[in-house]
């Protein structure tokens, strides 16, 4: 399947922040949130802390230096060097980062915060410290009356009560915790209000929680209250029976009703990453655990208390070690979250800076990255721009069938340290470099001023060599790779004019534009009510003396307003192809103190494809945020109409941006794939009829409608994460506020026309929801059918979006045909969100079957692939079992790649195809392989694997070697090779085994694809030389001809043309050289 990405964001489809743009790395940068920075093209190092668990976006020729000490990424999050330089210095080099300054004013918000260093009343027993309260870290004073909830001891189920133990907690272990004398001992501390009232908690939205397993897990939050439906459960541990509650997975999936549906449909971190919960198993020693809600907000009212349930019921009374507790019942935004995250971790975890786990650089950039450690760390990179290696560590490039092709097309500059390169990494070698390969592994030393050597029997593709510098390939094989010309984005941002209104209205001016009117960019048009469309500032709509909007604005003081019936449009540019996330700044009207909630608007593109129906409303300015479909660079019309009627309703529109997330090509075939848009009143929670789709069942009494948060709506946060706060239908959001609900039998149907005949799938993302104990809590099952092509039933468990893909199937071109979604009676409880269709079968290959997932019986089905083992065996094999992978009989491995199909070739066996090029030009085959995977049971040696592969082209007699692989066990590993086809016609393709005796390789996901390469591209600078010893092999990656200086084959000099048909044994490829005749040197024509 060819459903890539080409952004290094790891996540295409995600939630954006209203950062200012600055020149400064900002200092906090939420998860999937992006920041871009360096606009006014500052040359800076930058100092302080900065917490970044989302991108960030270089931008402006500036050059930044930033250590490792003042950056810490729990999410290791890739950053985008567009323009300039960043060089990340000194990470894993023992550094740490600055004490970051505890975040007060967000603490000071909180419901309770507990630390174990602070205001514990304890009596000491003995020399055992028995704690009888725990007070707020807040309370002025230890004696009452109190100001906060307190914690109190209670021993109505043991005499024993919860101890302080003074140190053992922290990095040195200095610091201190209680110690709740384990799961089931019965220990536990009630919430307390200042009247000695029991407190419970039933609107906490976000949980931080430092906490230790060394020895058992419990209830770290509980309800003492047995009637779970008014006081819902909601921090409910796995394997509540287990005998240290260690054993299961931190929250518990398989729930009772919809007890713990707050939790589980929100969002879980363990020790800063994200995690799900329901399936992330309990780990031991201390951690640190944040929760954040999701549909409703979370109840608690203990410390380790599951519903008195004691001593029956498996005594889930007791737990293990608390070191500090912060629960706060408002949400925070995405920065405060972050903040107060990380003053818990620099208190109890230490200060070691973390670094982002890639840099992806555009054409012209430079990204310097100095791992100074010992250890591999995985590390993603794309672009075309300059990558730097410095430091002792080694750097793992992986690749999956979701990495773009060419993905890496720019240039590594190793200076320290290795790599473990699992995809083509252009090497631009320098003078004085020693560069070992060994399977994978690049290995650097130094060497004689003036020289760069290639050693070991591994491949090395280079980009270049530079002035004055002689190339020695000792051994192996030399690749020289021409790129491809550049298309990773240099920006990624696209152009709004006035996106904030702030250079229209410096002078309060107020703009009621007429029909047709264009200011800034802006231009009304369908006006059905006067001064429906204003540009104005915030402090000039007033009626009897008070604001009619939330006051200020909180971007300046520009804003555009739509009031009752009209419509206006600007023209927005996109620098690349893709999807965007459109997102804006918006808030209704008031009226006399109070709000005239009502108005919405409908948000389209180019004219015909409606995004969302979006309502505004006047509690406070909101962040909105819509998925744009799969747009082509260049300019688009972007429309804002009214679609409320014509009472006197309005909205107020600020801060328009424009953010490229993914570039993953999608077919735009679905109307309303994010339903979010809605008919009728668009404030409403539940709409049974929506553009494009029409709902019923099957007979059977269920449903389908759109969902969103009902009478939750009006109280969108106004700051990060800005997601809807929801309810059991409408889950936590990664862009827009709806999603489809199905229950029951309840279908929902609509039509789509693919543009072409071939292979599709359909991605969806789903999860299922409960609303009473009453409701199924087993899996959510529904059936998906595109009539003809494909009807394939999707299941989960899990009430957190997750993404399912459908297919891949065979679609014809031009017919309409009926997609439905049907819900499978007593079985459906489901939401569905943001369903897209992209092509699986890469259209633009000219190769049939490249995955080897086509065909009617596994292990023998070739489908356009001519195939030869010698022994006779199954040409095509699939993923076996694990003790299969192991044992020392035919096993093939378990590793997959694309599908569940691979090819082996095995022994002098071969692969073939006859693949057509309609016109000449330049290609590219990719292709992936490994080596059979088996071990000997005794000496766990390979045996039977690494079969090389020789790939030839061939026509009309003649034989184009297009390269050798080796493979390895373990892992796949790309390979791309450029070849130019001089003629149009059929070529015979082919993977030819070398080994005469029983050894194996396997391939997989193969294309061969026309490309645009780097014309500019000159290997070779002045005064650079090659030279090739007896046995190295060097491969001419690249079309055309290329000329050096010199070149020596085994001590002697070659001149003229040099390629494949001239010097067979030592040069591949399609390329040729060309070397100046020098007095007498011998000379090849």
């Amino acid at each position: 399947m060819q459903m890539k990405s080409v952004l290094g964001l790891s996540v295409a489809f995600g939630v954006f922040a209203s950062l200012v743009v600055r020149a400064e790395l900002p200092d906090a940068v939420g998860l999937r949130e992006i920041a871009t920075a360096g606009t006014n093209h500052q040359t800076l190092t930058v100092t302080g802390t900065h917490l970044i668990e989302g991108t960030v976006r270089k931008t402006g020729s500036g050059a930044w230096t930033v250590p490792a000490a003042t950056v810490f990424s729990g999410s290791r999050a890739a950053w985008d060097v567009l323009a300039g330089s960043v060089a990340l210095t000194g990470i894993g080099a023992g550094g740490e980062m600055e004490l970051a300054a505890a975040p007060t004013a967000v603490l000071n918000q909180a419901a309770l915060w507990m630390a174990a260093d602070e205001n514990v009343i304890y009596t000491d027993n003995g020399g055992v410290n028995e704690v009888s309260a725990w007070l707020d870290v807040r309370e002025p004073d230890t004696a009452a009356p109190y100001v906060y909830t307190r914690a109190v001891s209670k021993t109505n189920f043991t005499n024993a009560v919860p101890e302080l133990k003074t140190s053992g907690a922290g990095l040195d272990s200095s610091l201190p915790y209680l110690w709740f004398g384990g799961y089931h001992s019965g220990r536990w501390m009630d919430w307390t209000d200042p009247s000695d009232a029991s407190k419970h908690l039933n609107t906490i939205h976000h949980v931080f929680v430092v906490h230790g397993t060394q020895d058992s897990y419990g209830y770290f939050l509980g309800i003492t209250e047995s009637d779970s439906t008014t006081y819902p459960l909601d921090f409910r541990k796995d394997d509540y029976a287990s005998a240290t509650g260690t054993e299961g997975m931190i929250w518990e999936n398989a729930a009772y009703g919809y007890t713990a549906t707050a939790l589980r449909t929100g969002r879980t971190f363990l020790n800063r990453a994200r995690v799900d919960g329901a399936t992330t198993p309990v780990p031991r020693g201390y951690q640190l655990i944040g929760t954040e809600v999701g549909c409703r907000p979370a109840n608690a009212g203990n410390f380790f208390n599951c519903r008195n349930l004691f001593p029956h019921n498996d005594k889930r009374i007791g737990g293990d070690r608390l070191c500090e507790a912060v629960i706060f019942t408002n949400r925070l935004s995405e920065t405060d979250r972050v903040k107060v995250e990380h003053y818990l971790w620099q208190k109890w975890f230490g200060r070691a800076p973390q670094a982002p786990a890639g840099l992806n650089v555009a054409a012209g950039a430079t990204a310097t990255f100095d791992w100074d450690a010992a250890g591999t760390l995985d590390f993603q990179t794309q672009g075309d721009g300059r990558l730097v290696k410095q430091g002792v560590g080694g750097l793992r490039m992986a690749v999956d069938n979701r990495t773009p092709l060419s993905a890496f097309n720019g240039s590594l500059t190793l200076e320290g340290g290795e790599i473990d390169a699992r995809l083509p990494v252009p090497v631009a070698v320098t003078g004085g470099n020693t560069y070992s390969n060994e399977a994978m592994m690049l290995y650097h030393a130094t060497a004689a001023a003036g020289k760069a050597v290639k050693t070991g029997s591994g491949e090395l593709v280079v980009s270049g060599v530079p002035a004055d510098v002689t190339l020695e390939v000792r051994e192996g094989l030399l690749n020289i790779a021409q790129p491809l010309a550049a298309e990773f984005p240099t920006e990624m941002r696209g152009t709004i004019p006035n996106p904030t209104f702030e250079g229209l209205v410096p002078d309060g001016t107020v703009y009621n534009l007429a029909a047709n009117e264009t200011v800034g960019g802006w231009t009304a048009f369908n006006l059905l009510d006067a001064d429906s469309i204003r540009i104005g500032a915030d402090d000039q709509w007033y009626y009897s003396g008070a604001p009619l909007l939330p006051f200020p604005t909180p971007d300046g003081k520009g804003y555009l307003l739509i009031k009752k019936r009209g419509s206006v449009r600007a023209t927005v540019t996109l620098p690349a192809g893709g999807v965007y996330a459109l997102s804006f700044l918006a808030s209704g009207r008031k009226y006399a103190g109070g709000r005239k909630d009502g108005h919405a608007f409908d948000i389209i593109i180019d004219n015909t494809c409606t995004v969302a129906t979006v309502p505004t409303f006047a509690t406070d300015w909101q962040r909105y945020r819509y998925l744009l479909p799969h747009l082509p660079a260049g300019e688009h019309t972007l429309t804002l109409t009214t679609v409320s009627g014509s009472s006197d309703y309005a909205s107020a529109l600020d801060d328009f941006r424009l953010d490229l997330v993914s570039r993953e090509l999608s077919e735009n075939v679905i109307s309303n794939a994010c339903f979010e848009c809605v008919t009728g009143d668009a404030k409403l929670m539940v709409h049974t009829a929506a553009p494009g789709w029409t709902f019923g069942n099957a007979g059977s009494g269920g449903s389908a409608s759109v969902c969103s948060g009902g009478p939750l709506l009006p109280v969108y946060d106004a700051t990060s994460p800005r997601v809807i706060q929801g309810s059991s239908s409408n889950n936590l959001q990664e862009a827009g506020r709806r999603n489809l609900y199905v229950y029951g039998d309840g279908t929902a149907a609509t039509t789509v026309t693919f543009p072409a005949a071939g292979e599709y799938a359909l991605a969806l993302r789903a999860c299922r929801t409960r609303f009473s104990t009453a409701d199924w809590s087993g899996a959510s099952e529904l059936t998906v059918t595109v009539d003809g092509c494909v009807t394939q039933t999707v299941s989960t468990a899990q009430d957190v979006f997750q993404d399912i893909t459908v297919g891949p199937f065979t679609a014809p071109a031009g017919q309409p045909l009926a997609l439905t979604l049907k819900g499978t009676a007593g079985k459906c409880l489901m939401l569905i969100d943001d369903l897209r269709v992209c092509r699986a079968d890469n259209p633009d290959s000219l190769i049939q079957n490249g995955s080897f997932e086509q065909g009617g019986t596994p292990g023998w089905t070739t489908n356009g692939w001519e195939v030869y083992i010698p022994a006779g065996t199954a040409p095509i094999v699939y993923a076996t079992t694990y003790e299969e992978q192991n044992g020392y009989g035919y096993a093939f491995g378990i590793t997959l790649f694309d599908g569940v199909g691979r090819c082996r070739i095995a022994s002098e066996g071969y692969a073939r195809q006859t693949v057509t090029f309609a016109q000449p030009g330049t290609y590219r085959l990719a292709m992936h392989a490994i080596s059979r995977i088996q071990r000997n049971p005794d000496t766990y040696a390979e045996t039977r694997g690494r079969n090389p592969i020789r790939i030839w082209l061939a026509r009309n007699g003649v034989t184009n070697t297009l390269g050798t692989v080796t493979t390895y066990d373990e892992a796949f590993r790309r390979h791309e090779y450029l070849f130019t086809v001089p003629e149009a016609g059929a070529y015979v393709l082919s993977f030819d085994g070398q080994s005469t005796a029983d050894r194996t390789s396997l391939i997989d996901d193969i294309s061969i694809m026309a490309v645009d390469a780097d014309t500019a591209w000159t290997p070779f600078a002045k005064g650079s030389a090659l030279e090739i010893s007896d046995g190295a092999r060097v491969l001419l990656n690249f079309s055309g001809q290329q000329r050096v200086d010199t070149l020596r084959y085994n001590g002697v000099s070659l001149t003229g043309v040099i390629d494949s048909s001239t010097h067979p044994d030592v040069i591949m490829g399609t390329g040729q050289l060309y070397a100046m005749p020098k007095g007498t040197l011998i000379r090849v024509y």
